[in-house]
């Protein structure tokens, strides 16, 4: 999902590609999002999380494995099939 720029404090700090961090108003961790400027928006990648969580290849690793598991254990992998492992933001 994502969160319009307008939403979010002043990103113009932020390169894009950027992992950002996303508090509460009282200061708690809500996510883990890459700044998109031609977007106007940061993607949110992870919900929840502790401080100092990144977006690092164990955690695409795991996510994508997890991924993969999923559509073997619902019968969707198997060599007369193709799907999707990562859709991107315009795949609805």
């Amino acid at each position: 999902s994502e969160i319009p720029a307008s939403l979010c404090p002043p990103l113009g700090g932020y390169d894009d590609g950027a992992v950002v961090e996303l508090h509460t108003i009282r200061g708690g961790i809500v996510g883990l999002a890459v700044v998109d400027h031609e977007a106007a928006a940061v993607r949110v990648y992870r919900r929840g999380g502790a401080p100092g969580d990144t977006l690092d290849f164990a955690w695409a690793e795991q996510r994508l494995s997890t991924a993969a598991a999923l559509r073997t254990r619902v019968g969707l992998a198997g060599d007369d099939r193709a799907y999707r492992l990562v859709n991107g933001a315009g795949d609805g």
